[in-house]
């Protein structure tokens, strides 16, 4: 595609600053550049997702997917044992206006299976399910 090139500059720029705000749990805080906000399971599933694709189409090195092990493996501990995701940011009320309150919801609980079912189907460079 004719935006193939741009699109892929601004994912990679975005993938190195996702790994340098990554969190030693694997999650990301829901303002990713502010260490004091809280972790967001729903911004970290959907960042995963955005590695795996990037990996898959082979804009971003093989080297993120240990980012994106952290992430899935951040995204299990929060996790209940009922398969809820828990620790996800609820609903925007608009550009800039976040409840900062957190839970299980249903937009973190899509992303959440999305991005654990495409880390299950493996990658590019790991085609066997795990």
């Amino acid at each position: 595609h004719e935006a193939r090139a741009r699109f892929s500059i601004a994912l990679s720029n975005l993938a190195a600053v996702l790994v340098k705000h990554q969190r030693p749990d694997g999650l990301w805080n829901w303002a990713v550049r502010i260490p004091s906000a809280a972790p967001d399971t729903s911004a970290t599933a959907m960042f995963a997702i955005a590695l795996h694709n990037g990996i898959i189409l082979g804009v971003l090195p093989d080297g993120h997917s240990t980012s994106l092990q952290n992430a899935v493996d951040g995204l299990a501990r929060k996790t209940s044992h009922r398969g809820v995701l828990t620790q996800s940011l609820y609903d925007c009320q608009g550009i800039g206006h976040y409840p900062k309150a957190f839970g299980p919801s249903p937009f973190g609980q899509g992303f959440g299976t999305a991005a654990i079912a495409l880390w299950l189907a493996g990658t590019k460079t790991d085609n066997q399910p795990r």
